[in-house]
């Protein structure tokens, strides 16, 4: 298990780096996740890209239309 955590220097692991020491050790991934002390949805973890939002256009209304409002 120590050669595990000699691999990972700045602690920051990828999915790649998991992937390649889980194959370089003969283990499954979940095992080698939980010997780093990583949590698995940083793994895991796939940015969600949102839809640019839009500010509502708003409606001209006409004076005659102003008028009934009004009263």
């Amino acid at each position: 298990h120590q050669d595990f955590k000699k691999k990972v220097r700045n602690g920051s692991t990828t999915k790649q780096e998991v992937e390649s020491l889980s194959r370089e050790f003969k283990v499954s991934i979940n095992r080698t996740i939980k010997t780093l002390g990583v949590a698995k949805s940083s793994i895991y973890y796939k940015p969600v890209v949102y839809p640019k939002r839009t500010s509502p256009k708003r409606k001209i209304i006409d004076e005659q239309t102003k008028g009934y409002i009004k009263i």
